[in-house]
This record gives structure tokens, C-alpha cells and sequence, in this order.
């Protein structure tokens, strides 16, 4: 009888087929799990060795070297520029690139490793193969496309802007030779807006209001009011870029009587616009079911000069810099996002070249970011999608400018940024890892840095270009 129990309960058969199945699923999961590890570094490891491709290139042209007769500097330079990169990723590879010089002046790094598995361990799987090949040559005419990504924000003001203009136009020396369209340069100032230019109000990826007016109440006090109950100016506590704002500050007990009269605001659109809902108010797309948005005010105060589309005439160039003012407050992310369309090949600017054609022919496009400080506005989530840049959530508009970057990159724009005296770590922080490479970041303290930095993009990206 008591065998009988034991051969009819099937309790246990049950565990084990479950136990059974269960190990091929730990092994699906796991192996998800290494190989987007792997595909993740693998990434990296590609942009390493691009960016040594390029540095070798590069170090060879500053310095005249010959291929041939000077391969161990060119491939030591290499070398570092690759390991630079890879201890930057932040996890220990050890990984040995082997550089290739060749006669037609290029340079080939090509790594390879094992990658060590977390999870595929547990089947017995202990590594995976990671491999990347990258060739950078010196080719003289490379067709390019670039765009100035300028801040424009109050900080900006006096001496800044002079350095800005004056490092600016030394970069045109350098890309720019005169009957010689194969470089073309676009230009968006940006402060905490972007102006698209107000020629553009009737497109049809534009949704801009009918001027229209408003009617309020203004309510102040003359200023002798406020020092009679002991307040004082002092500057605005959410302006911290914009010195130029003051605001009354009171003691507990002041009563400072106001008068209040009605006032009428007439609100137009001088060419700023807001952003569009996340992800799209860094993405450049879906412009028929979300068209920009036009920022109505009464009047153009802090909306920057308007953005210049690519063009070689260096004179439409130079005017565009000219008339830049420095004003209002900083928001990085829409100039990163209106860079990257200025360089795109559709609406709502299209003076792009086709992205899959220019990049087989060799073309390079380019975002050249400087700014002088960190976010000190964000995009506003008051009714829902209205997009408005008067927010001051700094971790959300610094989330946005590496998701807005991150973007670009993706998009294969080769990303440099430049910090102009930039104290804060964060920004620093943010504008490193916006870079394509670390070489790619340039942190200047004075305008003779700044000048350095243009000219040195200048010269990187004029004769050189990776071909694998």
C-alpha cells in the first residue's frame, strides 16, 4: 500500500520539469544580458579607435611627418589617443590596438579582445569577441559641413563675445577658401531660445499664432515706496547668468502699497519657438503631427539673432556673427537640437546634403557646441505640452542636453565641444561627454585658448576623414 502512495503522488515530477525548463530560460536571459554588454562596448571601443585613426592623422599633418619614414611617432600617437579614450569609458579593458601605417597616407587601428561574460559564465561561457577596425587618411578638399553652436547668453557679454567673433573668424581662415564650396558653415546663436527666423511662419512645420493682445492689471510702487519700508535691490536668485536683473527684497513687515492700472500687451513673434514634447524637442522629425511652436511676446528681448542655414559666403558668415547680442539666460539643449537640422537634409531646414550619400563620398558633418556656463533654464511643463524655456530645473535641462547630444552623435554628426571659462564641474562634466572623443573637448580658460580651439577644429577636420 505504501509503495502505491509514493508511485501515484506526481508532485515531484512536476518540480523537476519545471526545474528543467527553467535553466534554458536563466540561459536566454543571460545571454541577452552579456551580449548588449558587449554590443555596448563594442560601440566604444569602435569610437576609440576612430578618434586614434583621426589623432594619428592629425599629429602627422601638424608635423609634417612622412608615413614611411615616421611610423613609430605616427603610431604611438595612436596609441595614446586610443588608451585615452578607452580609460575614459571607466571599466578596465585591456585591450592592444595594432597600428597600421600605409603609403597612401592612412592609418588603420584595429582592436581586439575578449570581452569577459557576467551571466553566460554560469553555461559555461566565459568570453565574448569584441573587434573594431577604424581608418582615418589625409584627403585634401574633404567635403564638410559644419555648424556653429554659439552661446549667446548675457554671461557672453563684452570681452567674451569679442573673443567669440575673433575665434570664430579665425576658424573661417582655416576651412573656408574662397571659389571652394566644399565646405559649408551654418550659425545658431542660442541663450534659453532659438530663433528659426520669422520668414518661416508659414511653413507648414511651423505653428505660429495670429498676433493677438491681452489685457491685464500692472500693479508697482515708485521706488521711494520700497525704501521707505527698508527693501533693497538685489540681483534676481533665478538669473544667475544675467547680471543685469534686480528684484526688491523686503523685510517681514514691509507693506509697501502698490497701484494697480490696466494694461494692454500686444504679443507677436520675432522667431523664437518653443519646445516640442519630449523626445521630439531634440529630435528632428515628425514635423507634420508636432510643427514648432512660435513663442509669442511683445517683444524681442531674449530671443537671440536668428539662425544662419549652411552656406560657403563667408561674408553672410562673418554679418550672422557680427550681429550676435548677448542677452537673457542659457538653455544649451535647443541649440544642439537646431544645429543638428540645420546639418540635416530635410525640413525644416534642408541645405543639407543626403546624409548616406555625402558620408559614402567621404563628407564629414559637423557641430562645433561652445558655451560659457552652466543650464540655467529648462523647458517648462505648465498645460501639458506647452514647451515654454522659463523653468529652472537644472538637472532636467542637463539631462536633456546629454540626451540632445547622445541624439546628434547617433545621428552621425561628429560632435566637438568647447567650455569657454567654465567653473561648474557638472557643465564641464556634460560638454566632455557630449564630445565624439575626449581630444574632441577643448577647455578653455581665456581667449587666446578659445582662439587655439577654433583653429585646432579647423585644421582636424579640413583634411582629414575616416574611410572604414
Amino acid at each position: 500500500m505504501l509503495f502505491k502512495r509514493f508511485y501515484a503522488d506526481r508532485s515531484g515530477g512536476t518540480a523537476i520539469i519545471y526545474g528543467l525548463a527553467f535553466l534554458p530560460m536563466m540561459a536566454v536571459a543571460a545571454a541577452a544580458l552579456d551580449f548588449s554588454a558587449r554590443e555596448s562596448i563594442e560601440r566604444k571601443v569602435k569610437d576609440a579607435a576612430d578618434a586614434a585613426a583621426i589623432a594619428a592623422v592629425r599629429h602627422a599633418v601638424e608635423l609634417g611627418l612622412d608615413a614611411v619614414n615616421d611610423e613609430e611617432a605616427i603610431i604611438l600617437a595612436a596609441r595614446q589617443s586610443f588608451q585615452g579614450n578607452i580609460d575614459a569609458i571607466g571599466i578596465a579593458l585591456d585591450i592592444d590596438p595594432v597600428v597600421e601605417v600605409d603609403e597612401n597616407n592612412g592609418i588603420t587601428v584595429t582592436a581586439a579582445f575578449n570581452y569577459p561574460t557576467a551571466m553566460l559564465s554560469i553555461v559555461g561561457i566565459s568570453e565574448l569577441g569584441v573587434s573594431a577596425r577604424s581608418r582615418a587618411a589625409f584627403q585634401a578638399g574633404t567635403a564638410i559641413e559644419a555648424v556653429l553652436v554659439l552661446d549667446n547668453s548675457y554671461s557672453m557679454n563684452g570681452a567674451r563675445m569679442d573673443s567669440l567673433r575673433e575665434a570664430a573668424a579665425n576658424f573661417l581662415d582655416v576651412v573656408l577658401v574662397e571659389g571652394n564650396d566644399a565646405v559649408k558653415i551654418a550659425v545658431v546663436p542660442f541663450n534659453n531660445y532659438v530663433n528659426v527666423g520669422t520668414s518661416y511662419r508659414n511653413e507648414d512645420w511651423m505653428d505660429v499664432p495670429v498676433d493677438y493682445s491681452e489685457d491685464s492689471m500692472s500693479c508697482t510702487a515708485p521706488t521711494s515706496e520700497y525704501e521707505a519700508e527698508g527693501c533693497t535691490l538685489v540681483p534676481c536668485s533665478y538669473a544667475s547668468d544675467y547680471s543685469g536683473c534686480a528684484e526688491w527684497s523686503c523685510p517681514p513687515s514691509a507693506n509697501v502699497e502698490t497701484v494697480c492700472t490696466p494694461v494692454t500687451t500686444n504679443l507677436s513673434w520675432h522667431g523664437c519657438v518653443e519646445s516640442r514634447v519630449p523626445p521630439l524637442d531634440y529630435e528632428d522629425r515628425d514635423y507634420s503631427s508636432s510643427p514648432e511652436r512660435g513663442r509669442m511676446t511683445p517683444d524681442g528681448w531674449g530671443c537671440p539673432v536668428p539662425i544662419l542655414p549652411l552656406t560657403s559666403d563667408r561674408g553672410d558668415i562673418e554679418d550672422r556673427l557680427d550681429d550676435m547680442v548677448p542677452e537673457a539666460y542659457t538653455y544649451i539643449a535647443p541649440g544642439i537640437a537646431w544645429g543638428l537640422r540645420v546639418l540635416s537634409s530635410q525640413e525644416p531646414f534642408s541645405e543639407g546634403a543626403e546624409e548616406a550619400t555625402f558620408a559614402a563620398e567621404g563628407g564629414v558633418k559637423v557641430m562645433i557646441l561652445m558655451s560659457d556656463g552652466e543650464n540655467t533654464r529648462s523647458r517648462s511643463e505648465w498645460g501639458g505640452d506647452w514647451g515654454d524655456h522659463w523653468s529652472s530645473d537644472v538637472d532636467a535641462a542637463n539631462a536633456t542636453t546629454l540626451a540632445a547630444c547622445e541624439n546628434a552623435k547617433a545621428e552621425g554628426v561628429e560632435v566637438y565641444t568647447i567650455a569657454f571659462g567654465v567653473n561648474d564641474a557638472d557643465t564641464l562634466e556634460i560638454l566632455e561627454t557630449c564630445a565624439s572623443s575626449i581630444e574632441q573637448f577643448y577647455n578653455t580658460i581665456n581667449a587666446a585658448d578659445l582662439n587655439g580651439a577654433f583653429s585646432d577644429i579647423g585644421r582636424s577636420f579640413k583634411d582629414i576623414a575616416l574611410t572604414e
